[in-house]
């Protein structure tokens, strides 16, 4: 399995043939296209974070942190 395999199966929570390492971060416009939906990584990630918290959408960050860290 490649590296980018690894990664792309882990990120999807599936299990590749082993844990993969390296970077700790990524940015949020190439996580979104790798997701498919919007989260609250990267540019302007963090401005819909507090918008979420300030409408009392704490529920929605958490099951989105759940998905969205590997």
């Amino acid at each position: 399995m490649t590296p980018k395999e690894r990664v792309l199966k882990a990120i999807a929570h599936r299990e590749p043939d082993r844990v993969p390492t390296g970077e700790w971060w990524i940015n949020g416009e190439v996580a979104e296209k790798v997701l498919g939906r919007e989260t609250f990584f990267g540019r302007g990630g963090s401005l819909r974070y507090c918008q979420a918290l300030w409408d009392g959408r704490r529920d929605e960050i958490i099951e989105s942190m759940k998905k969205d860290t590997v």
